[in-house]
């Protein structure tokens, strides 16, 4: 998991709207677009959507890691998951290396704000084709380079 992107287009008039969307390192497991923020109901049912995609995927039991955004400590959230019978970890503030998405993220704006869309349908079909462009080997790769700087945090060494 990682944080909620917003992303700004100068050459679209759209609502605002945020993409929420979930990882592994074999690829991309869920999004969602959202209009408008996303509140903590929002993400609690997400957070449900998402135990089925991942089960439909043959994760029987996922973990979820995510970062401090203020949504992955709504209120609700930690008796929803103990319901679930699903288990969150923090990672450590200001560790966006340690995150994974960051980088999926990353790549999906960069394709949306190449495609310099013009209306909003075509920001939308923007975000769709960029999601599809996350592959499993672009995955595994974030997560190698993820995995890099765990071994460097337990050498103590500066993450630079």
């Amino acid at each position: 998991m990682g944080s909620i992107p917003y992303l700004v287009t100068a050459s679209v008039r759209s609502r605002n709207f945020s993409v929420i969307a979930s990882m592994n390192k074999y690829g991309m497991i869920m999004k969602e677009l959202h209009n408008g923020p996303i509140n903590g109901e929002f993400f609690v049912n997400y957070i449900v959507n998402l135990k089925s995609a991942c089960i439909d995927n043959g994760i029987e039991s996922p973990v979820f890691i995510m970062d401090n955004a203020k949504i992955h400590h709504y209120k609700l959230l930690k008796s929803k998951m103990s319901e679930l019978n699903l288990e969150i970890l923090y990672l450590p503030p200001y560790s966006s290396f340690l995150n994974p998405i960051e980088n999926v993220f990353s790549k999906w704006k960069n394709h949306v704000i190449r495609g310099n869309a013009k209306k909003e349908n075509e920001l939308f079909i923007l975000i769709n084709e960029g999601f599809e462009s996350i592959t499993e080997n672009g995955c595994n790769g974030f997560f190698r380079n993820m995995l890099h700087y765990v071994a460097k945090s337990l050498q103590k060494e500066l993450i630079h």
